[in-house]
Formats: C-alpha cells, structure tokens, sequence
C-alpha cells in the first residue's frame, strides 16, 4: 500500500517543483489541504495520512489522537511553535522541519 503524505503548507512547491517530485518519484501519495484551515474539517481526513508537512497552522493534541497512521510531521520552514513537541512524543510523532526551505538561493 502507498505511503501518503498531507501538505498544509502553502507554499510547498512554490520556489522548486523538486520537492513534490522526489515524493511522487517514490510512489508516495500526496494530498494538499489549500483551503482556509478549519481544525475540524482537518481532523476528518488526517487519519488517512501516514506524513504530514504543515505550514503555520496549529497541530493540536485533538488532531494528533485523530492521527493514529501518521508517523512523522515536518514543518515547512523554520520553527516549530505550532507543534508541541512534548506531545508529539507522546502521540510517537517524529518532528521536523526545513529551516530556509521558501529561500531562494541563486
């Protein structure tokens, strides 16, 4: 069965189509959430996702019981305040993120 990933992050994608590619190239599914964040709208589908890359939105402990396939989080840019962390460990979630990822270098 496919690995699927969830991006919340709007601007995934946005300076390098790479990214994207290297995930569909690996036979995962990806899924995007463009819409205006609803927590509950959220909460219906994130326990389908095995990954979740996440812009800016909270993670909250209600999504993350939700989440019962979801094995790791990566922030899409710096900062992780919108995760908490001593959560995570507890739901067994792997955390990270890609400090300078919307920077474009020439």
């Amino acid at each position: 069965m496919p690995k699927k990933v969830l991006i919340t992050s709007r601007s995934f994608g946005q300076v390098s189509d790479e990214p994207l590619n290297i995930l569909k190239e690996n036979d995962i599914e990806v899924d995007f959430y463009n819409e205006v964040y609803h927590e509950e709208n959220f909460i219906k589908i994130i326990e389908q996702y095995d990954a979740l890359i996440i812009g800016a939105h909270e993670f909250s402990e209600k999504a993350m019981r939700r989440a019962k396939k979801l094995k790791i989080v990566c922030k899409h840019g710096a900062g992780l305040d919108n995760i908490d962390l001593e959560l995570a460990k507890k739901y067994n979630l792997r955390v990270t993120n890609v400090p300078a990822t919307n920077s474009n270098y020439c």
